[in-house]
């Protein structure tokens, strides 16, 4: 049986209004239906489309070459002799942002052959430019770094990645070497006070010690053999010391520390100063006003024969340069707003740092402070437990410790100057070479999201427009929608064919369905006493008339018994047509009292049906129907046949069709798939409802019979 449900009650209740029903879900079964309805625009438009996108995308397409350097960032600093403790991570990250930077984008930029380059001339923030393609990325875990570059020249995009590499290593090694140097000439300033200081103590213990012992302290017998400074005074003197030097080599870095910042200025990336201002939040409100401007405006132009003669197109331009020109303003203002707080970060940055280093030389100053203070009271011990003089035993003391000073700065310089010949952290293992092929020979990524762009957005279009004219295109659009219990599906009609086999299947598989829709209405126990049914539709070409006339051959041919088919549509009659039988007198006539209903009705077509046409109407089928008379005529033919079909006119068209559907005793309404649409049938019913008519339920005209077949199957008859 070709029925949704088969009504368990007749609905008294008038239909849901369109507004509260819920919205149509999309569905891939929705979509489906969204193509079949419009893929004679979809292919058109998406080919057209995806032609267009792809002509643009190679119209515009430069093939982009890629060319890479290797670099060895060390994760410890390479030694000879003497070994550094371990630095940490931020080293290498340092060392990434630093290639990536003004500091040497910049001289890389200022070179002429560099400088000279198409696509360098056309930029104007070239080092910005510069800086969004060069890529420093680490292979793995391990200490490579590949150095890349993206070009649309194969052999500039070798030299500009050459030329990174080279002006990075080279401004890195010039710049270590000559922090070192400076170190060192600080350190050998102290090494040659420290070495007068050990002369002039030298003289001052060989005076003392001939007054005091008569002996020469450097002599055979030195005093120094004699005069023992045991613990804890032999350590205080080494901790001391080592203080002492640890001080002076700070004092060193400190200073050249503070030369290198005096010496080179804050230099901000003009990028990074863009990027925070554009990304305010009042200047993003102000670029979405703009755009929105921007689309009122080209509206306006397309619309409008003479743009700069509109009053509206004028007041847009108008409002459109104040708010560029009040972008522009807040952009210099952010800009300027930005430049400050980057070079007080930047300064705090430095002084953070500076603050570090002389915070360290504060501490070892105070650390060397109370060593020398405790080295003072053990010293003072030692000589009222020795005995000797006091002032020999300081001036021996004194001149130890200086020797040990001495001692120290000469070897930490020594220990510079030899770790200075040590291989360099960072090392270049492979120049880049110019790349034989692009990146990508075609755009395939972007053809590819044209492609999908070309499908979708037709497609797009399509669902929603389907979505809002919430056209019927399965059943249970009837029964979810519309609340409708009982829905029946009827395969399409067959159209003209060659094959006749197939016409003819087509063909019994329309009449299997409407027998299918005649057994339920005929076993519907609230439709046990119906005798007249009309069946009708919201607007023309549902296929009402063509179900009612097969309906109605369908009873009789079942039941045996003469079954009535009346033309109740006199605007627009066709069941004339369909049985080849004469116009007149017609129902018109009988209604017009011109004729006898027994003489209107033509009983010789065969197979059991009776016809009523409608005939020709010469006056407003309102009038005809207006007086209770056709309601009379169906109760005096009631007693002749046991099943009576009206084939109604439409119902939002044709208002009379509710004076014919209240007169029966149920009313089925058509739909057509893919042309019905769901609040036009929805109103139907709500009209019938309002009518005092009895909708039984809703038929849903046109299945094809592939969709038929795949809901019901099919259960052949035995051939001859």
């Amino acid at each position: 049986m070709a029925t949704k449900a088969i009504l368990p009650a007749i609905r008294q209740a008038p239909a849901l209004p369109a507004e509260t029903n819920p919205a149509q879900p999309i569905t891939a079964t929705f979509v489906a239906n969204s193509l079949r309805q419009w893929w004679w625009a979809f292919v058109p438009a998406a080919l057209g489309l995806a032609l267009a996108s792809a002509t643009a995308i190679m119209m515009f397409f430069e093939p982009v070459y890629e060319a890479s350097a290797w670099i060895q960032i060390a994760e410890r600093e390479p030694y000879i002799a003497f070994d550094t403790p371990l630095e940490s991570h931020r080293f290498v990250e340092t060392q990434v942002g630093l290639m990536r930077s003004p500091l040497i984008l910049g001289p890389v930029v200022s070179k002429p052959e560099v400088a000279q380059m198409p696509e360098i001339l056309q930029e104007e923030a070239p080092i910005e430019w510069l800086s969004e393609r060069i890529h420093v990325k680490s292979v793995g875990d391990s200490e490579l770094f590949e150095v890349r570059f993206e070009g649309p020249n194969a052999a500039h995009a070798q030299l500009i990645t050459n030329e990174v590499v080279n002006t990075y290593l080279k401004m890195r090694n010039e710049d270590d070497n000559a922090q070192t140097q400076r170190v060192i000439e600080l350190l050998e300033g102290q090494k040659e006070q420290r070495s007068q200081n050990v002369m002039r103590l030298r003289e001052n213990v060989r005076e003392l010690s001939k007054q005091t012992t008569g002996q020469d302290p450097f002599g055979p017998n030195p005093v120094s053999e004699v005069i023992s400074l045991e613990h804890p005074l032999g350590n205080l003197q080494k901790r001391l010391t080592e203080a002492e030097v640890h001080r002076e080599v700070m004092e060193a870095r400190l200073k050249v520390y503070q030369e290198a910042i005096h010496a080179r200025p804050v230099e901000l990336s003009q990028m990074e100063v863009e990027e925070s201002v554009e990304r305010n939040v009042e200047v993003q409100e102000l670029k979405t006003k703009l755009a929105t401007m921007r689309v009122m405006m080209l509206d306006t132009e397309r619309r409008a024969a003479d743009p700069e003669k509109s009053s509206t197109y004028r007041k847009l331009a108008g409002d459109y340069k104040e708010t560029q020109a009040s972008l522009e303003e807040i952009r210099e203002e952010l800009r300027a707003r930005v430049v400050s707080e980057m070079e007080s970060h930047e300064r705090s940055v430095r002084d953070d740092q500076l603050l570090s280093l002389q915070s360290e030389l504060d501490s070892t100053r105070l650390m060397e402070e109370l060593l020398s203070r405790r080295y003072e009271e053990e010293l003072g011990k030692v000589k009222k437990s020795s005995g000797q003089s006091l002032e020999l035993v300081f001036a021996l003391a004194e001149l130890e410790r200086e020797e040990k000073v001495f001692e120290l700065i000469a070897a930490r310089t020594l220990a510079l100057r030899t770790e200075m010949r040590a291989p360099a952290r960072v090392n270049l293992l492979k120049e880049a070479e110019i790349p034989p092929k692009p990146i990508e020979a075609l755009p395939v990524k972007k053809l590819g999201i044209a492609m999908l762009g070309s499908l979708g957005l037709p497609l797009l279009i399509c669902v929603f427009w389907e979505r809002t004219v919430r056209r019927v295109s399965e059943a249970k659009q009837l029964g979810q929608d519309l609340k409708v219990e009982s829905v029946w599906e009827i395969a399409s009609l067959p159209v003209r064919s060659r094959n006749a086999r197939r016409a003819g299947r087509a063909r019994g598989l329309f009449e299997e369905s409407v027998d299918s829709l005649r057994t339920g209405l005929v076993l519907s126990e609230p439709l046990r006493d119906a005798r007249v049914l009309a069946v009708t539709s919201a607007i023309s070409r549902e296929g009402k008339t063509s179900l009612s006339s097969e309906l109605a051959v369908s009873i009789a041919q079942a039941t045996g018994e003469p079954t009535l088919l009346i033309d109740g549509d006199m605007r627009s009659p066709d069941i004339h047509t369909i049985f080849e039988i004469p116009m007149e007198p017609g129902l018109s006539k009988v209604l017009d009292y011109q004729c006898d209903v027994q003489d209107a009705i033509v009983t010789d077509w065969g197979e059991g049906v009776h016809l009523l046409p409608a005939g020709r109407l010469h006056k407003s089928p309102h009038k005809l129907l207006g007086n209770a008379s056709f309601a009379t005529i169906l109760k005096n033919l009631s007693r002749i046949y046991r099943y009576i079909i009206i084939d109604c006119p439409p119902i939002l068209p044709a208002s009379e069709a509710m004076v014919i559907a209240k007169a029966a005793d149920a009313t089925l309404v058509c739909a057509k798939r893919d042309l019905s649409r769901v609040e036009q049938v929805e109103a139907a019913f709500e009209r019938l409802h309002v009518a005092g008519a009895r909708p039984v339920g809703a038929v849903l005209n046109g299945v094809p019979a592939r969709s038929y077949l795949y809901s019901y199957g099919r259960y052949a008859l035995p051939t001859a």
